[in-house]
Protein backbone atom coordinates (compact mmCIF):
# COMPACT_ATOMS: atom_id res chain seq x y z
CA UNK A 1 0.00 0.00 0.00
CA UNK A 2 1.45 3.34 -0.93
CA UNK A 3 0.93 6.29 1.40
CA UNK A 4 0.85 9.98 -0.07
CA UNK A 5 2.56 12.74 2.34
CA UNK A 6 0.17 15.02 3.24
CA UNK A 7 2.29 17.37 5.17
CA UNK A 8 2.67 20.00 2.76
CA UNK A 9 -0.42 20.20 1.20
CA UNK A 10 -1.79 20.64 4.87
CA UNK A 11 1.08 23.19 5.04
CA UNK A 12 0.24 25.42 2.03
CA UNK A 13 -3.65 25.51 3.06
CA UNK A 14 -2.55 27.00 6.26
CA UNK A 15 0.12 29.36 4.74
CA UNK A 16 -2.67 30.67 2.33
CA UNK A 17 -5.64 30.76 5.35
CA UNK A 18 -3.26 33.45 7.03
CA UNK A 19 -1.93 35.24 3.99
CA UNK A 20 -6.12 35.29 3.43
CA UNK A 21 -6.53 36.64 7.28
CA UNK A 22 -4.19 39.02 6.95
CA UNK A 23 -5.21 40.43 3.59
CA UNK A 24 -8.54 40.52 5.12
CA UNK A 25 -7.42 42.60 7.96
CA UNK A 26 -5.22 45.24 5.90
CA UNK A 27 -8.57 45.45 3.70
CA UNK A 28 -10.58 46.26 6.76
CA UNK A 29 -8.21 48.41 8.37
CA UNK A 30 -7.64 50.76 5.02
CA UNK A 31 -11.34 51.05 4.61
CA UNK A 32 -11.72 52.07 8.59
CA UNK A 33 -8.88 54.94 7.52
CA UNK A 34 -10.82 55.66 4.45
CA UNK A 35 -14.30 56.31 6.44
CA UNK A 36 -12.81 58.37 8.79
CA UNK A 37 -11.15 60.68 6.21
CA UNK A 38 -14.39 61.20 4.33
CA UNK A 39 -17.18 60.46 7.02
CA UNK A 40 -14.92 61.95 10.31
CA UNK A 41 -14.51 59.82 12.93
CA UNK A 42 -15.98 62.07 16.06
CA UNK A 43 -13.80 60.43 18.64
CA UNK A 44 -10.81 61.52 16.34
CA UNK A 45 -11.62 64.23 14.86
CA UNK A 46 -12.98 66.20 17.90
CA UNK A 47 -10.43 65.18 20.70
CA UNK A 48 -7.43 64.80 18.38
CA UNK A 49 -8.04 67.85 16.19
CA UNK A 50 -10.42 70.28 17.05
CA UNK A 51 -9.56 70.15 20.73
CA UNK A 52 -6.37 70.43 20.74
CA UNK A 53 -6.32 73.57 17.70
CA UNK A 54 -8.46 75.27 20.70
CA UNK A 55 -6.76 74.70 23.54
CA UNK A 56 -3.18 75.67 21.39
CA UNK A 57 -5.23 78.66 20.22
CA UNK A 58 -5.40 79.67 24.25
CA UNK A 59 -1.53 79.80 24.75
CA UNK A 60 -1.13 82.69 26.94
CA UNK A 61 -4.76 83.36 27.09
CA UNK A 62 -5.95 80.28 29.34
CA UNK A 63 -7.69 80.69 32.13
CA UNK A 64 -4.58 79.75 34.43
CA UNK A 65 -4.55 83.35 36.00
CA UNK A 66 -7.33 82.18 37.78
CA UNK A 67 -4.84 80.03 39.87
CA UNK A 68 -3.29 83.12 41.03
CA UNK A 69 -3.55 86.02 43.71
CA UNK A 70 -7.08 88.02 43.39
CA UNK A 71 -7.67 91.10 44.59
CA UNK A 72 -8.95 91.24 48.45
CA UNK A 73 -12.87 90.59 47.80
CA UNK A 74 -14.98 94.14 47.69
CA UNK A 75 -17.88 91.79 49.24
CA UNK A 76 -16.56 92.58 53.03
CA UNK A 77 -15.95 96.55 52.16
CA UNK A 78 -20.00 96.41 51.17
CA UNK A 79 -21.32 94.43 54.02
CA UNK A 80 -19.95 96.67 56.68
CA UNK A 81 -20.57 99.89 54.94
CA UNK A 82 -23.08 99.15 52.22
CA UNK A 83 -21.64 100.65 49.69
CA UNK A 84 -22.09 99.54 45.74
CA UNK A 85 -19.60 97.84 43.78
CA UNK A 86 -19.35 99.65 40.59
CA UNK A 87 -17.21 99.09 37.55
CA UNK A 88 -17.10 100.19 33.82
CA UNK A 89 -18.51 96.66 31.86
CA UNK A 90 -18.17 97.85 28.15
CA UNK A 91 -20.15 95.50 25.54
CA UNK A 92 -17.77 94.37 23.12
CA UNK A 93 -17.76 93.53 19.64
CA UNK A 94 -17.57 90.03 20.10
CA UNK A 95 -19.95 89.34 23.20
CA UNK A 96 -23.74 88.44 22.26
CA UNK A 97 -25.60 91.58 22.79
CA UNK A 98 -29.92 91.37 23.07
CA UNK A 99 -30.51 95.32 21.25
CA UNK A 100 -33.71 96.72 22.12
CA UNK A 101 -34.65 100.07 21.19
CA UNK A 102 -34.58 103.05 23.11
CA UNK A 103 -33.11 102.31 26.50
CA UNK A 104 -30.44 103.91 28.69
CA UNK A 105 -30.59 100.14 30.89
CA UNK A 106 -27.89 97.57 29.87
CA UNK A 107 -27.74 93.59 31.89
CA UNK A 108 -24.55 92.95 31.24
CA UNK A 109 -24.53 88.45 32.34
CA UNK A 110 -21.44 86.29 32.79
CA UNK A 111 -22.43 82.81 32.82
CA UNK A 112 -20.57 79.94 31.44
CA UNK A 113 -23.37 78.60 29.01
CA UNK A 114 -21.46 74.84 29.26
CA UNK A 115 -23.58 75.01 32.78
CA UNK A 116 -27.29 74.06 32.87
CA UNK A 117 -28.01 75.47 35.86
CA UNK A 118 -26.17 78.34 35.23
CA UNK A 119 -28.03 78.69 31.78
CA UNK A 120 -31.61 78.54 33.79
CA UNK A 121 -30.35 80.60 36.60
CA UNK A 122 -29.65 83.33 34.10
CA UNK A 123 -32.52 82.59 32.01
CA UNK A 124 -34.85 83.35 34.80
CA UNK A 125 -33.36 86.35 35.68
CA UNK A 126 -33.77 87.98 32.49
CA UNK A 127 -37.20 86.98 31.54
CA UNK A 128 -38.44 88.63 34.69
CA UNK A 129 -36.91 92.11 33.60
CA UNK A 130 -38.89 94.76 31.69
CA UNK A 131 -38.84 94.15 27.85
CA UNK A 132 -36.97 97.31 26.65
CA UNK A 133 -33.22 96.75 28.93
CA UNK A 134 -30.73 95.82 26.50
CA UNK A 135 -28.70 92.60 27.81
CA UNK A 136 -25.41 91.63 27.01
CA UNK A 137 -23.28 87.79 27.70
CA UNK A 138 -20.21 87.39 28.33
CA UNK A 139 -18.36 84.00 28.87
CA UNK A 140 -17.15 83.23 32.24
CA UNK A 141 -16.13 80.02 33.67
CA UNK A 142 -14.54 80.41 36.99
CA UNK A 143 -14.37 77.08 38.11
CA UNK A 144 -13.17 75.73 35.01
CA UNK A 145 -9.28 75.36 33.16
CA UNK A 146 -9.97 76.26 30.27
CA UNK A 147 -12.15 78.18 27.65
CA UNK A 148 -13.63 75.04 25.22
CA UNK A 149 -17.39 76.22 25.72
CA UNK A 150 -16.34 79.82 25.67
CA UNK A 151 -14.55 79.06 22.13
CA UNK A 152 -17.70 76.39 20.52
CA UNK A 153 -19.73 79.35 21.41
CA UNK A 154 -18.03 81.83 19.38
CA UNK A 155 -17.85 79.76 17.03
CA UNK A 156 -21.31 79.72 16.97
CA UNK A 157 -21.41 83.70 17.03
CA UNK A 158 -19.00 83.44 14.07
CA UNK A 159 -20.68 81.46 11.88
CA UNK A 160 -24.31 82.97 12.22
CA UNK A 161 -25.68 79.95 13.97
CA UNK A 162 -25.85 81.97 16.97
CA UNK A 163 -29.89 82.30 16.96
CA UNK A 164 -30.43 78.29 16.24
CA UNK A 165 -27.63 76.85 19.09
CA UNK A 166 -29.74 79.39 21.80
CA UNK A 167 -33.10 77.79 21.29
CA UNK A 168 -31.41 74.58 21.15
CA UNK A 169 -29.91 75.85 25.04
CA UNK A 170 -33.05 76.60 25.98
CA UNK A 171 -34.50 73.15 25.89
CA UNK A 172 -31.65 71.43 27.27
CA UNK A 173 -30.84 71.14 31.05
CA UNK A 174 -28.01 69.10 31.30
CA UNK A 175 -24.02 70.26 31.46
CA UNK A 176 -22.50 70.42 27.93
CA UNK A 177 -19.40 68.70 27.43
CA UNK A 178 -17.33 69.49 24.11
CA UNK A 179 -18.69 66.58 22.42
CA UNK A 180 -22.00 67.82 22.82
CA UNK A 181 -20.88 71.55 21.45
CA UNK A 182 -19.71 70.51 18.71
CA UNK A 183 -22.66 67.93 17.41
CA UNK A 184 -25.04 70.62 18.53
CA UNK A 185 -23.25 72.78 15.53
CA UNK A 186 -22.47 69.95 13.62
CA UNK A 187 -26.76 70.23 13.60
CA UNK A 188 -27.08 73.72 12.35
CA UNK A 189 -24.67 72.83 9.29
CA UNK A 190 -20.95 74.00 10.81
CA UNK A 191 -19.80 70.30 9.72
CA UNK A 192 -16.75 69.14 11.97
CA UNK A 193 -14.52 70.18 8.60
CA UNK A 194 -15.91 73.78 9.16
CA UNK A 195 -15.14 73.62 12.71
CA UNK A 196 -11.24 72.62 12.58
CA UNK A 197 -10.91 75.27 9.74
CA UNK A 198 -12.56 78.21 11.94
CA UNK A 199 -10.50 77.05 15.09
CA UNK A 200 -7.57 77.15 13.15
CA UNK A 201 -8.09 80.49 11.23
CA UNK A 202 -9.60 82.72 14.29
CA UNK A 203 -8.85 79.85 17.36
CA UNK A 204 -6.34 82.71 18.71
CA UNK A 205 -8.50 85.59 18.19
CA UNK A 206 -11.40 84.25 19.58
CA UNK A 207 -9.39 83.10 22.78
CA UNK A 208 -7.70 86.47 22.80
CA UNK A 209 -11.29 87.84 23.10
CA UNK A 210 -12.69 85.73 25.98
CA UNK A 211 -9.71 86.73 27.84
CA UNK A 212 -10.59 90.36 27.68
CA UNK A 213 -13.62 89.40 29.34
CA UNK A 214 -12.04 87.28 31.84
CA UNK A 215 -10.12 90.33 32.99
CA UNK A 216 -13.25 92.36 33.52
CA UNK A 217 -14.40 89.24 35.74
CA UNK A 218 -11.36 89.10 37.56
CA UNK A 219 -11.28 93.06 38.14
CA UNK A 220 -14.81 92.65 39.87
CA UNK A 221 -13.64 89.44 41.36
CA UNK A 222 -16.92 87.27 40.16
CA UNK A 223 -15.87 84.07 41.88
CA UNK A 224 -19.46 82.38 40.18
CA UNK A 225 -21.95 82.44 37.48
CA UNK A 226 -24.19 83.76 36.59
CA UNK A 227 -23.27 86.95 37.69
CA UNK A 228 -24.96 90.50 36.60
CA UNK A 229 -24.35 94.06 36.19
CA UNK A 230 -27.20 96.85 35.47
CA UNK A 231 -25.25 99.42 33.70
CA UNK A 232 -21.98 99.55 35.99
CA UNK A 233 -23.69 98.38 39.12
CA UNK A 234 -23.13 94.99 40.24
CA UNK A 235 -25.49 92.87 41.19
CA UNK A 236 -24.53 89.94 43.48
CA UNK A 237 -26.72 87.80 44.37
CA UNK A 238 -25.00 87.27 47.63
CA UNK A 239 -25.31 90.97 48.83
CA UNK A 240 -28.62 92.11 47.43
CA UNK A 241 -32.26 90.69 47.09
CA UNK A 242 -32.01 89.49 42.89
CA UNK A 243 -35.86 89.59 42.79
CA UNK A 244 -35.47 93.31 42.88
CA UNK A 245 -33.95 94.26 39.82
CA UNK A 246 -36.79 95.78 37.69
CA UNK A 247 -37.04 97.54 40.92
CA UNK A 248 -33.26 98.51 41.10
CA UNK A 249 -34.13 99.43 36.63
CA UNK A 250 -36.83 101.92 37.84
CA UNK A 251 -34.11 103.61 40.13
CA UNK A 252 -31.38 103.92 37.29
CA UNK A 253 -34.21 105.47 35.04
CA UNK A 254 -35.84 108.19 37.15
CA UNK A 255 -31.66 109.22 37.37
CA UNK A 256 -31.36 107.95 40.78
CA UNK A 257 -28.50 105.09 42.25
CA UNK A 258 -29.83 101.74 41.43
CA UNK A 259 -28.58 100.55 44.45
CA UNK A 260 -28.67 102.23 48.22
CA UNK A 261 -27.67 101.05 51.57
CA UNK A 262 -30.50 99.87 52.85
CA UNK A 263 -30.81 96.73 50.07
CA UNK A 264 -28.15 95.55 51.61
CA UNK A 265 -29.31 95.41 55.18
CA UNK A 266 -32.63 94.10 53.43
CA UNK A 267 -30.92 91.36 51.97
CA UNK A 268 -29.74 90.33 55.98
CA UNK A 269 -33.41 90.46 57.20
CA UNK A 270 -34.67 88.41 54.16
CA UNK A 271 -31.85 85.29 54.32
Amino acid sequence: MIFKDNRNNRSNKTNGSLVLLLGIGIFLLLGLQIAQIFLGDKDVSLKKVLVEKGKAAMGDNSFKKMQQSHPKRYLHLSKIQGRAFRMAVPAYSHNIVEEKVSTNVTLTVFNDPSCGECRRSAQQVVQSLPKDVRVVYKYFAPKKKDIMGGLFRQMAVRSGTWPKISNMLEIRKDDMAEREWSEMLEQTGLSLKKQRKMMEEYGEQMAADLQKDAELAWKADVQQVPTFFINDYLIDEDLVVISRLPQYINRLREGKPALRGSDYTDYKKNY
